[in-house]
């Protein structure tokens, strides 16, 4: 289909298994919706004036064109695939408002893909949906968000692909369940992000908290299998002092460029994983509270690239031991290697740490 020039409020239907292809759409002031379970790509640019671009349907919409439109886009069901972004006012395939809306609130799930090179979006986007409202960089290039990201009582995914997410700007999310999920690729964070709920370290995914980066108010971290946590840069205090932790596969990278000294709640091994102390000269330090009570199974949590003197793993408080002993106690379970698990450093020059003392 050719240029498209708007009078009313239209829907355009793209029917199950079908593409449908428009050129340029023009309107004054017109709110524009996408719908069905079939697939359109709009390959000119949509300047719509003030009007809205709300996607509705299963089906894909991808938007090539540099748009002027400068209204709310709003991506209530199914699948927005761009192809570029920018800041402030420039067009940009999500045009030149401020505001991204993904999913309908307990009702469905939005998703946003980028497929561009290197780029910046500024825009504040906010996740209504129903639990599987995602931010996908399937692109070229790194994909930096500079806006604030708002998921308030409901879970927003970030999967950063092979060239991974950096969110610059707050997560936030003051209502319980505020959820966080990192997909597969590195998602990084350089800012606060004081959102109240859980964080989910996916398979394939790593999130990582760098200089400045912090989830100050996080209530659980959950790092699973093929999933890692990566605490980087310069700054301590990157995590809710009181935030539970359940390594359930997954591994813990202290990855800094000084000594990190970071404390969290109890830890739960839920399946054999990792703590890696990394290669920093100065040594780092993990602080975990009393895990005696939490469960642990018959799984093993191996320490890689352990220095004696310089590296310092607690669980509990100073003078108390925070782990069962004995026979088939969470001691036990502990291995400790010189380097990425392959040469044991042995158990008797490394016990004094893990209690603590």
């Amino acid at each position: 289909m050719g240029a498209v020039t708007l009078t009313g409020a239209p829907t355009f239907t793209a029917g199950s298994g079908t593409l449908l292809t428009l050129a340029a759409i023009t309107g004054t002031n017109t709110d524009l919706t996408f719908n069905g379970p079939g697939n359109t790509s709009v390959t000119g640019v949509i300047g719509t004036g003030t009007g809205n671009l709300t996607k509705s349907g299963t089906g894909t919409l991808t938007l090539n064109g540099l748009n002027t439109y400068n209204g709310v886009t709003a991506i209530q069901t199914g699948t927005l695939s761009i192809n570029s972004v920018n800041t402030g006012s420039n067009a940009q395939a999500l045009g030149t408002g401020t505001a991204v809306y993904l999913g309908v609130a307990a009702t469905s799930s939005g998703t946003l893909v980028y497929t561009g090179g290197a780029g910046t979006l500024d825009k504040n986007i906010n996740a209504l949906g129903n639990g599987s409202d995602t931010v996908q960089n399937s692109g070229s290039g790194l994909l930096t968000l500079s806006g604030t990201l708002t998921k308030d009582g409901t879970k927003l995914t970030l999967s950063g692909g092979a060239n991974g997410i950096k969110v610059t700007g707050s997560i936030v999310g003051a209502s319980p369940n505020s959820d966080l999920d990192i997909g597969p690729g590195t998602t990084q964070l350089t800012a606060d992000n004081p959102y109240n709920g859980p964080t989910s370290i996916l398979t394939g995914g790593t999130l990582d908290l760098t200089t400045g980066g912090s989830i100050s108010a996080t209530t659980n971290v959950t790092v699973n299998t093929g999933g890692t946590l990566l605490l980087s840069g310069t700054n301590n205090n990157k995590i809710n002092n009181s935030s539970l932790f359940t390594l359930a596969g997954g591994k813990i990278t202290l990855g800094g460029s000084a000594s990190l000294d970071e404390q969290v709640g109890a830890l739960t091994l839920s399946g054999n994983s990792i703590i890696d102390f990394g290669t920093f000269a100065g040594g780092n330090t993990l602080r975990f509270a009393d895990s005696s009570g939490a469960a642990w199974s018959a799984f093993t949590l191996s320490i890689h690239n352990w220095t004696r003197d310089f590296d310092h793993l607690y669980f509990g408080s100073v003078f108390g031991a925070g782990l069962t002993t004995g026979a088939g106690g969470q001691l036990g379970k502990i291995l400790f290697y010189t380097d990425a698990g392959i040469t044991p450093h042995g158990w008797r020059a490394c016990h004094v740490w893990t209690l603590g003392r």
